[in-house]
């Protein structure tokens, strides 16, 4: 279910949120890099797009070309919560 990245509402729509769209919840911008499938906080840009140039500020609006909203449910990992999740596995791989 694609969801806002900041408050978790629902995103009904079946087509991509436009550029000036809003979440009707809290108000947050839908089309940011934070609800992008490509949004990664442990690459050096956030992106895993090798063409795209992204913006300083990843919740704002933008005009990227290459958005497609995420299906992640929730609000958009961090990258402390990512390094506490990829410590983990790392620890269960090699458990005594």
């Amino acid at each position: 279910m694609k969801t806002c990245h900041q408050c978790g509402a629902p995103w009904e729509e079946r087509r991509e949120p436009g550029r000036t769209e809003t979440c009707l919840r809290c108000g947050a911008d839908l089309h940011c890099c934070l609800n992008c499938r490509m949004y990664d906080p442990m690459k050096a840009r956030q992106c895993s797009s090798m063409t795209a140039d992204p913006p300083s500020d990843k919740s704002a609006a933008n005009c990227c070309e290459e958005f497609q909203m995420t299906d992640r449910a929730g609000p958009a990992p961090t990258a402390l919560d990512r390094k506490k999740a990829l410590e983990e596995k790392w620890k269960s791989l090699f458990k005594n």
